[in-house]
């Protein structure tokens, strides 16, 4: 799954049907699980240890960066979403733990374990958690 993929991955996960910040990242996981578990090539191009490591890969950067600006951009649709100067950098380093994570699973399991989706989602949140209140206000429409 390239980083264009998981842009219109994102695209494609509808803010509106979640409550809480949290019930949409976990929707983002799931739904990137479910592209894996349908093209497990995808999985094994991203987090085999055997695939190539692109250094000064500024395109990887610069996608993960969009990625996570349309993350923020969601979220800042339906939330009143607190505007520190590094809220990004912030979700970067979230989204990072979540790829650390499958990239475990898939080195110790050859693939994206249940038990390791659960990990990423806990992760993901308690990180963010830090951040981020646990209830944020939604926007008014």
């Amino acid at each position: 799954m390239n980083a264009i993929e998981i842009l219109e991955m994102v695209e494609t996960v509808d803010i509106g049907n979640y409550d809480r910040w949290q019930g949409y990242l976990t929707a983002l996981i799931d739904r990137c699980i479910t592209i894996f578990h349908n093209d497990e090539t995808k999985a094994k191009l991203i987090y085999d240890t055997n695939t190539p490591d692109f250094e000064g890969d500024s395109f990887g950067e610069d996608m993960d960066h969009q990625i996570v600006d349309l993350v923020y951009k969601r979220l800042s649709e339906r939330y009143e979403m607190p505007n520190f100067h590094d809220i990004q950098d912030t979700l970067l380093i979230a989204y990072s733990i979540v790829n650390a994570i499958f990239t475990l699973s898939y080195r110790r399991h050859q693939g994206i374990t249940e038990e390791y989706i659960q990990e990423a989602n806990t992760a993901f949140i308690a990180y963010l958690r830090c951040y981020l209140p646990e209830k944020l206000p939604r926007k008014n429409r």
